[in-house]
């Protein structure tokens, strides 16, 4: 399953926790205060914590592969200096993840876009009863593209072998089976689904105005909670 920021700051927090528990030195003459073990132990927890929740296009996933390519395990030396770099690296990570500074320019511009649509919807539904339905459609498409974008972040096959585009709930599947996130987001999704096919063959008796307000905040927190 997806973790959002602040679960993965609490993760973080475990690695950093370990590491100011075991009290590092940072004077030189005094690199003996852990044992070989104790500095493979927090080598160990630190690297991976970065290379589990660093983007690997970052620069923290960058610094942590010329650590990697330079590290002896066996060298007491060297083990104090690199788990010193790598929980500068993970702090960094961490104040990355707490302040949202990770989401790609991509992200921010498909984010964008697609909030100009949801604000369209929003100003048709303020319009009465009699406006749902270019709203509802407005809003499935933007889920609809968004899922695709989910799909293609995630490497999931958007396109059928004849080349047309694969059906978004096949998508909402697909993406449930990765854990990107919950059954119960799957279930919501396909609900939303359902009344983008209930407008696109005019069975626009079978949901409300309030059902189509409910449909564009809830899209909204999906776009928000899983960007792409």
């Amino acid at each position: 399953m997806q973790l959002n920021n602040k679960e993965i700051v609490k993760r973080i927090d475990v690695g950093l926790r370990r590491y100011s528990d075991l009290k590092v030195s940072d004077n030189y003459s005094f690199r003996f205060n852990l044992s070989l073990n104790e500095y493979l132990e927090l080598h160990s927890l630190l690297s991976d914590l970065i290379d589990r929740y660093a983007p690997h296009d970052s620069s923290y996933h960058a610094n942590l592969l010329v650590i990697f390519k330079n590290r002896k395990l066996d060298d007491i030396d060297q083990l104090w200096q690199d788990v010193r770099l790598l929980s500068g690296i993970l702090r960094g990570l961490r104040l990355a993840y707490a302040e949202n500074l990770l989401q790609s320019v991509e992200e921010l511009i498909h984010g964008a876009v697609f909030q100009d649509f949801l604000e369209m919807a929003e100003y048709f539904l303020l319009q009465g009863d009699q406006y749902k339905h270019p709203a509802a459609f407005l809003i499935g498409g933007v889920l609809e593209e968004h899922l695709r974008k989910v799909a293609i972040k995630n490497e999931i096959l958007t396109v059928k072998d004849n080349g047309q585009f694969r059906h978004a709930e096949d998508l909402n599947m697909d993406i449930r089976k990765k854990d990107i996130y919950s059954d119960n987001e799957r279930k919501s999704i396909t609900a939303w689904l359902g009344l983008r096919n209930d407008v696109d063959h005019a069975h626009w008796e079978k949901y409300s105005q309030e059902k189509v307000e409910v449909m564009l905040k809830d899209v909204r927190r999906i776009i928000n909670q899983y960007p792409a």
